[in-house]
């Protein structure tokens, strides 16, 4: 067994490493349905189809020293094809890594920055969305 937190997800953007993770969601693979109804009453039959990708996004604390140097650069992504490579290991108790992990390979499609309150104390989260095209 194994909870949602034992698990290293790092991030590649135009071959630069972007470090870990703090959230991963999204990337379901999913398929379009068709079926086709034979005459005679039959049951139906299910064609084969296209394969889709969900979106996948990528949030974490935004930290001053790391991320804030990156910021203008993340913002500048979206729309121009960048490559986008998430890596997902899973992680033991002790966290060792265990097994092979997951690829996500595809294009930045949205970055957003943390959002401005001077009334709140919430947490300061930058968020990244890409376009999957593969998991491996």
């Amino acid at each position: 067994m194994s909870t949602q937190r034992q698990r290293k997800f790092a991030i590649r953007l135009a071959s630069d490493d972007y470090g870990v993770w703090d959230k991963r969601d999204g990337a379901a693979v999913d398929s379009t349905e068709k079926k086709y109804y034979p005459g005679g009453m039959e049951d139906p039959i299910s064609l084969s189809t296209k394969q889709e990708i969900e979106t996948l996004k990528a949030s974490r604390l935004f930290s001053l020293t790391r991320d804030l140097p990156r910021i203008k650069a993340m913002l500048a992504m979206p729309g121009k094809a960048v490559p986008f490579v998430g890596i997902e290991q899973f992680l033991d108790p002790n966290k060792n890594v265990v097994g092979e992990g997951l690829t996500y390979r595809g294009t930045v499609k949205k970055v957003t920055q943390p959002p401005h309150d001077s009334e709140s104390d919430d947490e300061a989260m930058v968020e990244i969305e890409a376009t999957i095209t593969s998991i491996s």
